[in-house]
């Protein structure tokens, strides 16, 4: 999958290269706004892949409890 993703990017940037102008500094800023763009997106990839690690990590409390919810409904007569 990121071996995709990093080349669909590489891919990517390359072409932006074809669609020149006679401007440098505006195929610069094009260029370099693309790549900004690919990189957030391959960020917020690499963050989102793994939901229980880091500082923004989910925490297991709220999946104890609710498998504590869950034993005790399976419990014949429970809720009752």
């Amino acid at each position: 999958m990121w071996v995709v993703l990093i080349g669909a990017r590489t891919i990517t940037i390359g072409f932006s290269f074809l669609f020149g102008t006679k401007n440098t500094v505006a195929q610069v800023l094009m260029t370099a706004g693309l790549a900004m763009t690919i990189a957030l997106v391959l960020l917020s990839i690499l963050a989102l892949e793994q939901p229980f690690a880091g500082i923004t990590r989910i925490g297991p409390n709220a999946f104890n409890q609710l498998t504590n919810i869950f034993d005790t409904w399976s419990h014949p007569g429970a809720g009752q």
